[in-house]
């Protein structure tokens, strides 16, 4: 019987590692020929975020995929939740309200909203398949599926993460396919 230790692709993860490490080599070095020994804790910094990635990497690459089907809903729930809460609460940071912090931790919930955006309109295209593509009546919902964080991250005044969703759905709905007309009116 194939174990997921089979499947996992160690060429890929060494190659992963290498950049990494050439990253982190490169940022050593910069601070270090800049003479920035303040900047240490930047370096630090990187190195713990790395480590969380890890532990991350190696939960999804043995987590059964098929779980974020079950639970797509509610992590664009969560998400949007937390795009709102960003909105009263979230730390201004380069001109935009757009992190949160959770004690020394902080982050973008946009960067969760829009992997949970792909997952959605996946499961929405998948649970609805059109062989001879979708026109402008069936990508109306998918369109409104992406409104709601669009509008939150503008809010945000993030210009360049709200860009994103409008991208993502192009991208998916071309990948679930879209009949030439829509194609065309849609240039035109």
């Amino acid at each position: 019987m194939e174990t997921k230790l089979d499947k996992f692709h160690f060429p890929i993860f060494s190659v992963l590692l290498v950049l990494v490490g050439i990253g982190l080599v490169n940022l050593y070095s910069a601070l270090d020929m800049w003479g920035e020994t303040a900047m240490s804790r930047l370096f630090w910094s990187q190195l713990v975020s790395v480590g969380i990635g890890f532990v991350f990497f190696l939960i999804f690459t043995f987590l059964d995929y098929r779980i974020w089907e079950r639970l797509t809903w509610g992590f664009f729930g969560v998400g949007l939740f937390l795009l709102i809460l960003v909105l009263l609460v979230g730390d201004v940071r380069g001109g935009h309200q757009s992190w949160l912090g959770v004690g020394a931790f902080s982050f973008q919930p946009t960067e969760m909203v829009k992997f949970s955006i792909i997952v959605v309109l996946a499961k929405y295209f998948a649970d609805r398949p059109l062989p001879d593509g979708y026109g402008w009546r069936e990508l109306c919902i998918p369109a409104l599926l992406i409104l709601a964080p669009f509008l939150l991250v503008i809010a945000q005044k993030d210009l360049g993460s709200s860009l994103f969703f409008p991208l993502i759905f192009v991208t998916m709905a071309w990948l679930a396919r879209i009949k030439k007309r829509t194609i065309i009116t849609g240039l035109v």
